[in-house]
Formats: structure tokens, sequence, C-alpha cells
């Protein structure tokens, strides 16, 4: 399979890791196999279809340097070793995959392999396969994000055991397979959840209340009161990962109980285009913020230039600088604040408050739900939800005032 990036790891039992990650040359694309694929020479924990990224792995991952962990990462208790990771900007794109790969010790037995995203607690599925050419077990985790980078953390248990290591797998509920196993996976999730696993977000008109899931736990569904940042995340929710000014989810969400009445429905406002060129301002507080970010970023980008990842200082660089560019355009030539009194600038504090609200709300019901919430509705002069990539349930047309136009905010 054709991959954005592979990432390759490799831990020793005097807690060394070496890491490599790889992306397609131009032109060339990288194309991967698992080690069921083929019966071949290899010397990594997946075969290069082709021989140019072949021989371009085996010359990169030879120059790693094998870095000695911290003790807080890598530790031994009663004979059993303990590793602990945590991986950001694996590089992503829409409809693509890139693929994540740890081998483990020579003979070592794996006793635990935990994937999970760090922010919602919520274990990924992995595959875990016995590599009985290079004498240890290699774990994979396939990685697909519509944002442009993947994130994880990770944590294994193992021992070294050579009498058990010929024979021994790991069993537990997020394992898959690949092939007939990863059927077997889709199909246990359809009949608990379903033909297609959904979180809801919908409004009943009649009741004034909301019913809402988030990930993982598409039953726990909270009932809650109406409150205007709620329809705000729907907008948001609907517009499936694209950005959004500020002031069109403000105009698109529904307002309160007069909502239903004809005079009060806010319509979409033209002119995207414009809101796109004009000039963009900022608070005191928003550039704060701002300039905090950015030397957390310049900190992490340090960090991932000692361990060289290159997919990830990409993607921080690219962050920096649209913080960059933002700061630029908020401030004159003189670095002075632009006027703050813009409808668009209104809107942004509007609809930023009104999340802010409706996450406390959901937080009162259910904390976990309100961090997943916190942590990926994006606000600002743009609002976007930049989480996990699943299928929200809406209301349907019937349950919809008939002022209400459905198309508005799908």
């Amino acid at each position: 399979m054709n991959v954005v990036a592979a990432v390759v790891e490799q831990l020793d039992y005097d807690g060394r890791l070496r890491s490599l990650t790889m992306q397609p040359d131009p032109g060339r694309p990288l194309t991967i196999a698992f080690l069921d694929a083929f019966d071949e020479p290899r010397s990594g924990p997946f075969y290069f279809t082709d021989e140019h990224n072949k021989k371009k792995f085996a010359k990169g991952f030879a120059k790693c340097t094998a870095l000695k962990l911290s003790k807080s990462r890598f530790f031994k208790v009663d004979g059993e070793y303990h590793f602990q990771s945590h991986w950001q900007g694996i590089p992503t794109e829409r409809n693509g995959l890139s693929c994540y790969s740890l081998s483990l010790p020579q003979f070592a037995v794996p006793t635990k392999i935990r994937f999970k995203d760090p922010h919602s607690d919520h274990e990924y599925s992995k595959a875990v396969v016995r590599d009985d050419r290079r004498k240890c077990f290699v774990a994979y985790l396939r990685c697909s994000s519509r944002h442009g980078t993947f994130e994880f953390s990770l944590e294994v248990g193992f021992r070294h055991d050579p009498d058990k290591f010929p024979r021994y797998e790991i069993k537990d509920e997020p394992t898959a397979g690949h092939g007939a196993d990863k059927a077997k996976d889709l199909a246990a999730k359809q009949i608990k959840y379903g033909h297609l696993v959904r979180y809801v977000w919908i409004k009943d008109f009649e009741a004034g209340t909301w019913r809402v899931s988030v990930p993982p736990h598409p039953e726990n569904i909270l009932v809650l009161k109406h409150c205007v940042g709620l329809a705000y995340i729907r907008v948001v929710l609907g517009a499936r990962g694209q950005e959004i000014p500020a002031f069109q989810v403000q105009a698109l969400a529904p307002e309160k109980h007069s909502y239903h009445t004809a005079g009060n429905h806010r319509q979409p406002l033209e002119g995207l285009g414009d809101f796109e060129s004009s000039q963009v301002v900022l608070d005191d507080e928003a550039k704060r913020e701002y300039r905090g970010r950015l030397e957390s970023i310049r900190g992490e980008i340090e960090e991932a230039e000692r361990w060289s990842n290159r997919g990830r200082i990409a993607s921080l660089r690219g962050e920096l600088k649209q913080i960059v560019d933002q700061l630029n355009r908020a401030t004159g030539k003189n670095k002075r604040t632009r006027d703050m009194g813009s409808p668009q600038a209104a809107a942004r504090q509007a609809v930023q408050k009104g999340i802010v609200r409706a996450i406390q709300l959901v937080s009162r019901s259910d904390a976990a739900a309100g961090q997943f919430l916190k942590r990926y509705i994006r606000t600002g002069w743009k609002v976007s939800y930049a989480g996990p990539e699943v299928e929200w349930q809406f209301e349907k047309a019937a349950d919809l005032p008939a002022n209400y136009s459905a198309s508005a905010i799908q």
C-alpha cells in the first residue's frame, strides 16, 4: 500500500531507541507491505516494493543514532521491562495513511501494548506480529487524520523469554490483525453499534434540549438544556473539518426559542472572500495566547530536531508561520493593534464565549466529553473541529422547523 509516511522505531534491552521517519521522494510513491505479504530478505518491519526505497531505508536506519531513554520512559521492575512514549506530528493527508512500527528487542515477549489518544484516552486498534526472521515482536499502528498530523501515546511491557517466544501470541481486545482478523474486528463493532458507529448532536426543537455524544462512547448520550454555544458546535461539526469564519458560524446557528419565528432566522452571510482579504484584528488576550504558543512551538521544534523527527519539524514550522502571519496582519507598521470595532471581531468573541460556556455545560455532565471538545474544537477568527474522523448524526429534515434550511449548515 502507498503511505504518506512510514515511522520505524527499534528498542533495545539497554533502553536505547532508534527512530526513522520515511516519506516519499518527489514523484515517487512510498509503497510498503507487511510481514505476511512476501518471503523475501528484508532489514526492517516492512517490505519496500521499490528498490530505491528499500536502499533508502537500509541506509537511513543504519545512520540512526541509538538514543538512551530517560528512566521515566524506560525502566525494569521484577524482571519486566516498561517503555512509554508520546508521538506528535506524524504526517498524514486527507484520504491518506501513515504507518508506525515499533520492534521490540530480540526474544522479548510482550505483556502489554497500548496505543491511545492522549486526550480522550481512547485506545486505538493495533496489529502485533511475531517477526520470526528478525526474532522479535513488532507492533503496528495505522495513522489516519484529515488534519495533517497524527498523535498517540504508547505504553509497552515485555519480558525476555527465548523459550516462550517461538509460540507466543499477544491477545487483547484492541489488538487487530490484517485480513480476516481485521474483518472480524469490524464485524464485531457493527454488531455492537449498528451498521455504522455514529455520534449524535441533535436539537429537540419542541423540548428546547440537545442530545449529544462524543468519542469514544457513542452509547453515552447526554441531554442538555439549550444554549447558543451548543448550536455553534453543531455548525462546526457539520462542516466536517473545514474552517468556518466565526461570523458565519454565528449566522448559521439556531438561536434559543426565538429561532422558531421566521423573522428571527438568520440567513447565511455572503462575501466570505471579502473576509479572507480583510484586516484581521486581535485583542490583547488573543495576542498573549498566540505569543505563548510561539514560545511553546520553538521548544517543541528543538526537541523534534534532537530526535530527527522531520515530519514533526515541518508541521511545527508550518504552524509557527501561520501564527507569525496572523500577528503581522493584526498589527500595523508601528506594531499597534488595529481597530477592534469590526463586526467580525464581535462575532469572534461571541462565538468563542458561547462555545466555552457550552463545553462547561457538557463537562458538568461528563468531564471526559468536555475535555474531548475542549481539545478538538478550535476557536478564533475561524472555527473548526480538529478531532478524530467519525460520523456525526444531526437532525432529520422532518424534525426541523418549517423555516429552517438544513442545507445551510450541512
